[in-house]
């Protein structure tokens, strides 16, 4: 009686502790690409890539929270989609601006508010670059 009590409490403790066991979320993202879309032609022979923006420099900036900063998707959109197609002269793309910023919402504080799911921030992204022909 005494031996078949235990086996019961000891069954019953693994299903519990099991039942509260959760899985981790699989938060794998497929990788950004921009190959799907047709290239831009450009005629030259050189591409150039720079940055005159601090939001990849600061590593305290809100895009570098994200698993693909603005500033790293604006690199690649330059690498996927420009394309070499002339025998002279050099293209610029200059990546200006690629910041985050988080604006805090209003939220529900009545007792109905409890209840509800909401959203507490709202996060933008802005980019913006240049691309410029160079005659040399």
């Amino acid at each position: 009686m005494y031996h078949s009590n235990l086996i019961l409490v000891i069954v019953t403790a693994v299903v519990l502790v099991s039942g509260a066991c959760t899985t981790i979320p699989n938060n794998d993202l497929p990788d950004l690409t921009f190959r799907h879309l047709k290239p831009i032609s450009l005629g030259v022979v050189k591409i150039e890539l720079t940055s005159i923006s601090n939001s990849n420099k600061n590593s305290e900036t809100l895009g570098n929270r994200f698993p693909i900063s603005p500033h790293s998707a604006l690199k690649k959109w330059a690498l996927h989609r420009l394309q070499l197609a002339g025998n002279a002269g050099t293209a610029r793309f200059i990546i200006i601006n690629a910041n985050v910023t988080e604006t805090r919402l209003n939220r529900d504080k009545s007792i109905t508010g409890l209840f509800k799911q909401e959203a507490s921030e709202r996060y933008d992204a802005s980019v913006e670059a240049r691309l410029n022909k160079a005659h040399y």
